[in-house]
């Protein structure tokens, strides 16, 4: 399991996409790993390379991790494990919140043009439902429900 952080976040390249939600998230000091790399690849992944949603889920993760310790008192240190885990929750819903206010509202198929571009795009979600689906070009003849002509 590893654990790295660079100083050099942003969204071009793997590491730089990690290091991006460790600084979101605060993981960046080696002394007090919160989660490691191969964690937050998964949660990349998850999210479609989706920093800011990949960090909130981190976030979700490492007060889960905090749900199940208890507060613990050492001399005059004391360090409530509810106090982590309301931190995380807090940043987590700060972060997604942040997120969901760029969110854009896309209405295709608004112009002839417009939805031509769009059927004939193979990257673009196409609906399940079209005009003329049902439409055999091979058949010559017009058929009745028993398949007699």
């Amino acid at each position: 399991m590893g654990w790295s952080y660079s100083n050099r976040p942003g969204t071009d390249s793997d590491s730089k996409r990690r290091d991006y939600v460790r600084l979101l998230v605060g993981d960046t000091d080696s002394a007090d790993k919160q989660v490691t790399d191969e964690e937050i690849n998964l949660f990349l992944s998850q999210r479609s390379n989706n920093v800011k949603l990949a960090a909130a889920d981190v976030c979700e993760a490492i007060a889960a991790k905090y749900a199940r310790q208890v507060s613990t008192t050492n001399v005059s240190l004391s360090v409530a494990a509810s106090d982590r885990f309301d931190h995380f929750r807090t940043l987590a819903k700060e972060l997604r919140n942040r997120e969901m206010r760029f969110a854009e509202v896309f209405a295709g198929g608004r112009t002839h043009s417009g939805k031509d571009s769009l059927a004939s795009d193979s990257d673009a979600v196409q609906p399940w439902v079209s005009l003329g689906q049902d439409d055999n070009p091979d058949t010559t003849a017009a058929e009745d429900v028993r398949g007699e002509q």
